[in-house]
């Protein structure tokens, strides 16, 4: 009959009215999960990046003062950590600096992306022979050195003895340390301290005769020297060394002919301090590396604070702080944790050194933020994806280059 109802058809209404309450909250609460929860776990971990930002710029300025001071000492750094993990690496990205020396031939070095003991030159006409300086982590200098006429002296305080020169007074000169003879003295000997990497050459003379002059090389902190064999010869000398290129590692090549230094390239594999933080949406990464931070994220890429490094048009000043890890390597997840840094050495690899066509060379997990921030920030040329080259004033630049190595241990 048309008009009549059910007497079940409310009962009905309402059944359906509430599933369809049900269904509608239930999609706004799956809404809600899907967007909402990636946006409070982006703006946690921003957070969190936010904060290690404060704590690993507290790190690196404090760090920086301990090296400036030049004593062992150490400092102690709190990482609070919401579901990431600190990590110690004592390899971290490679830095290798390369160039020319007296002879401003623009050579290339090849084959140190790897920790194998071969490496190739290219660029070089002269007959090569190249010698390996190794670096171990832990040495112990003689306090005082002699030097011997060709020598190779690992420490930077030496004493100079002219006792079989008479009659007095005398007048000695330290070629490449001091710019003249000294004032005359009745003294028979001479001690010098903080004499930085280099080659140097000892005059003295009394009124009427001198002593044959003494040349040597300092190279500081190094306990083995090595001639590199040369395997091939041609488009590229090939080299090979006794042991693996890993570490610190500097490598002179000389004209065998002429025993002429041609150049020079140091291998620093830089070792860091990272926390990672793993999301829904990818890795987050704060990483303390050369005493910079690096900050990486989804889509972004940057050094976050600078490391110790100026440049201008013919000029570059570089600090290479190392870190090297003792102990516990890893500790996470939640939690306040307590890491150390303490100074091993300082030392001055170059000191105001003219060279040419200098070049930095970029391998490890990080070298496109590396290389970006040498191109972007001082305006080295890009040569490869892996090299830049710093734009000195008809290719010659004058290289201030320091080195730190640091002890980092979690407690």
């Amino acid at each position: 009959m048309v008009g009549m109802r059910y007497k079940n058809e409310y009962a009905v209404s309402a059944i359906v009215s509430t599933i369809m309450s049900i269904v509608i909250v239930m999609s706004v609460i799956s809404v809600s999960l899907f967007w909402g929860r990636p946006f409070v776990e982006r703006i946690q971990m921003q957070a969190s990046m936010n904060a290690l930002y404060d704590q690993f710029r507290t790190a690196t300025d404090s760090t920086a003062e301990m090296i400036q001071e030049g004593s062992v000492s150490a400092r102690r750094f709190e990482v609070l950590l919401q579901g990431g993990d600190l990590i110690m690496n004592s390899t971290g990205d490679r830095f290798v600096l390369s160039y020319s020396l007296g002879n401003p031939t623009d050579f290339s070095v090849e084959g140190l992306d790897d920790d194998d003991a071969i490496f190739i030159v290219t660029g070089i006409s002269a007959n090569m022979k190249a010698v390996v300086y190794r670096f171990p982590l832990y040495y112990t200098p003689l306090d005082i050195v002699e030097p011997v006429a060709g020598g190779l002296v690992n420490s930077t305080t030496l004493r100079f003895n002219w006792s079989l020169l008479t009659p007095p007074p005398y007048t000695y000169w330290l070629e490449n340390y001091s710019e003249q003879w000294s004032s005359y003295t009745s003294a028979k000997t001479k001690t010098l301290s903080n004499i930085p990497d280099g080659t140097y050459t000892f005059n003295v003379q009394n009124a009427i005769a001198s002593l044959a002059p003494i040349s040597f090389r300092v190279v500081e902190g190094t306990y083995l020297t090595t001639l590199a064999e040369e395997i091939s010869a041609g488009g590229g000398d090939t080299f090979i060394c006794n042991s693996d290129l890993t570490g610190t590692i500097r490598i002179d090549l000389f004209d065998e002919d002429t025993d002429l230094l041609l150049g020079r390239f140091f291998v620093f594999d830089l070792g860091s301090i990272s926390c990672v933080f793993p999301s829904s949406f990818g890795t987050y990464q704060k990483i303390i590396e050369n005493n910079g931070v690096l900050n990486s994220e989804p889509g972004l890429d940057e050094v976050e604070i600078d490391p110790s490094f100026s440049s201008s048009l013919n000029s570059l000043s570089m600090r290479v702080v190392q870190l090297r890890s003792v102990g516990p390597s890893t500790v996470g997840r939640y939690g306040k944790f307590t890491y150390g840094v303490s100074l091993l050495e300082n030392y001055v690899r170059e000191r105001f050194t003219t060279v040419f066509h200098l070049k930095i060379q970029v391998y490890g997990q990080h070298k496109d933020v590396w290389l970006q921030y040498f191109e972007k920030k001082y305006d080295f040329i890009p040569v490869d994806d892996n090299t830049v080259a710093h734009p000195g004033l008809d290719g010659a630049t004058r290289l201030l280059l320091s080195q730190s190595v640091c002890i980092t241990s979690i407690e």
